[in-house]
């Protein structure tokens, strides 16, 4: 309904989410439910107006723990996104954390972290659910990409991507301008990040404290 605030609340273990609005008498889940999954692990709304879809939910147990995501449309229930080959690595739980962007009625720009695999990858995902790959960014350190977002940082009006990183004497985030982001493929993103270290504060000690987590 137009003018209607709702939230979206996702329960991996039950394997769906859940839409919860003002003026709405009881709760009603989304069927096609898949708990073996985790489906559910995160979850973004595309917002009204949006022909892509309800919402993406990463689940990182699809495909034998390679990780997946997958849209809702309608009450049809979720369907998965398909990704090209190797785009999510064996046991990298792809999935695990997704941001995202609209960038019109029919377009959103996707991060989602695959953590196993110290990987983020960025996506288009389109109305029809076909999906472009516009980088793939690595790390091999243990604790990078344990979260990720998508905003308008420096204020030019394009979406950067923010990915954290936890790993042991990083505490840092990394920001990936948007005018840099590569056309399409499964490579490094078109110009190193800007590192924003843990601010050294008075009282606040930023040593192996997980800066960066979420």
């Amino acid at each position: 309904t137009p003018n209607e605030a709702c939230v979206m609340a996702t329960a991996p273990a039950e394997g769906g989410f859940t839409m919860i609005c003002e003026t709405t008498a009881g709760v009603e889940n989304i069927p096609g439910t898949m708990p073996d999954i985790e489906l559910g692990a995160s979850g973004a709304s595309l917002g009204e107006g949006s022909a892509i879809g309800i919402a993406l939910l990463g689940a990182p147990r699809a495909n034998s723990g390679a990780g997946g995501i997958f849209r809702v449309v309608d009450a049809r229930g979720p369907s998965e996104i398909v990704l090209p080959s190797g785009t999510a690595p064996p046991s990298s739980r792809l999935g695990t954390n997704i941001a995202l962007a609209t960038l019109d009625a029919t377009r959103a720009l996707v991060a989602a972290t695959a953590p196993e695999a110290g990987r983020v990858v960025v996506l288009t995902v389109a109305d029809d659910g076909s999906a472009t790959i516009h980088a793939c960014i690595d790390d091999a350190a243990a604790g990078f990409a344990g979260s990720v977002a998508i905003g308008d940082v420096d204020g030019d009006g394009m979406p950067d991507v923010v990915i954290g990183n936890a790993a042991v004497g990083a505490d840092e985030i990394r920001i990936y301008s948007g005018d840099a982001m590569p056309a399409s493929g499964c490579g490094p993103w078109g110009s190193p990040p800007t590192v924003l270290a843990c601010p050294s504060i008075e009282g606040i000690g930023c040593a192996d404290s997980g800066f960066g987590m979420a």
